[in-house]
């Protein structure tokens, strides 16, 4: 009855964090984001691009999300990109 109850409650706070983004990328259809355009959404666990951090580090680990890495910005601080794998979109890659 108590794990019907909490549930969710009794995951850690990184794979709340994950399930929240998981629903954020399908919901929004998002082929690729970063950290800030997630924290600008304000979603509870993932107000803070710490809490973000730890959401996508299990994305990553699921194979759900990939880490881009482009050119570094000639001024201001690099921005880190995530996509989206797209078999979660029912795409096919050749």
């Amino acid at each position: 009855m108590a794990m019907r109850s909490y549930g969710d409650a009794a995951a850690p706070a990184e794979e709340r964090a994950a399930i929240q983004l998981a629903k954020m990328i399908l919901e929004g259809g998002w082929v690729e984001f970063g950290i800030r355009d997630v924290v600008a959404k304000k979603r509870a666990g993932l107000r803070s691009s710490k809490e973000v951090g730890a959401a996508t580090r299990v994305l990553v680990d699921a194979g759900w999300i990939r880490l881009e890495t482009g050119p570094k910005p000639q001024r201001g601080p690099s921005r880190t990109i995530y996509t989206a794998n797209p078999a979660l979109a029912g795409e096919t890659t050749p």
